[in-house]
């Protein structure tokens, strides 16, 4: 089984979903909003299929603060949502633990999430319990995170002494790489790294197949963002001889280019088109797959044909 407390920026379920958050609340603060996804469930059609969720509060020092008891919901199949609103009215200031056990009734198997909680002081000294470091990205994602995240920014010879590396090695290396292209190395922010990583985010949200998947990052259209960040424009369009979708997206500049181009008749192009290039288009529809079929920057695929088609500014492709 697998859950999540978090998931990237969106509304999904009527709830608008943040991307890690903070957790840090006030004293005045009385209540906190749990969103949360649920998958692999067991699911007969023909049966009554339940599941529990327990949340659980723990001190810094690992007491129960408070338990809120079970909460039992009927899943309508393999999947299932709850979202819950807990109290945390009168909670003194420190560091808090909110625990998740989700049990599958039908299989009698668990799955746990946890989320660390702080609340603060109105004002005047604040506890060590309080007290937090900011950490880096670094230090929560795991190595396979990191190797996705690296796997288009690395020179050939840089991707193989990275695959060469054991998982130690491989997060000294990422360090270092991210360290090299810090654009301000005096300050405390890598900017460099906290952007590549909300793109992965973006990307996963966004671009990827389903939702618990989790990979839009390998996509076309996550690997150009990954490569090359966010688009100055987007435009996305239905074709009409298709009726797939196509996304074309524009860049004034790239990132580590000698093209520095500033008018719109020369802006670096790519073209994702949901309905080129399948084999299987006329039995099955698009796909949202979105390939890259056309891109004037240097390196990367250009067809003639669509170089034809695309007429700014009114984008008339067709």
């Amino acid at each position: 089984n697998a859950i999540t407390l978090a998931n990237p920026r969106m509304i999904k379920n009527e709830r608008e979903v943040i991307p890690n958050p903070m957790g840090i609340f006030s004293v005045d603060d009385s209540a906190l909003c749990v969103y949360v996804e649920i998958y692999n469930l067991s699911y007969d059609s023909s049966k009554n299929n339940m599941f529990k969720a327990n949340y659980k509060i723990y001190r810094s020092d690992g007491s129960l603060e408070f338990d809120y008891g079970d909460i039992l919901k009927q899943n309508p199949d393999s999947s299932s949502v709850i979202s819950n609103k807990l109290s945390i009215a009168g909670w003194q200031p420190g560091r808090y633990d909110l625990k998740l056990v989700v049990t599958d009734l039908s299989s009698n198997t668990n799955a746990m999430a946890s989320k660390r909680i702080i609340i603060f002081p109105k004002s005047g000294y604040l506890r060590d319990a309080v007290k937090f470091a900011k950490t880096s990205q670094l230090d929560t994602a795991g190595v396979k995170t990191i190797s996705n995240v690296l796997q288009f920014l690395m020179s050939f010879q840089e991707s193989a002494t990275y695959n060469s590396l054991n998982d130690t090695g491989k997060v000294r290396f990422a360090r270092q790489f991210f360290k090299d292209h810090d654009p301000s190395p005096a300050t405390e922010t890598n900017e460099f790294l906290d952007d590549l990583f909300r793109r992965y985010e973006f990307a996963n949200a966004h671009f990827s197949l389903s939702a618990h998947l989790r990979d839009g990052w390998q996509s076309d259209r996550g690997r150009v963002l990954m490569q090359y960040g966010f688009w100055g424009e987007r435009h996305e369009i239905t074709a009409p001889i298709t009726s797939c979708g196509v996304e074309y997206w524009t860049y004034s500049s790239l990132p580590n280019s000698a093209m520095k181009i500033g008018v719109a008749q020369k802006d670096i192009i790519f073209i994702f088109d949901d309905g080129g290039g399948h084999a299987l288009l006329d039995k099955a529809g698009c796909y949202g797959l979105y390939q890259l079929v056309h891109s004037n920057a240097p390196g990367e695929i250009y067809n003639s044909e669509w170089d034809e088609r695309i007429k700014l500014p009114n984008l008339g492709i067709y």
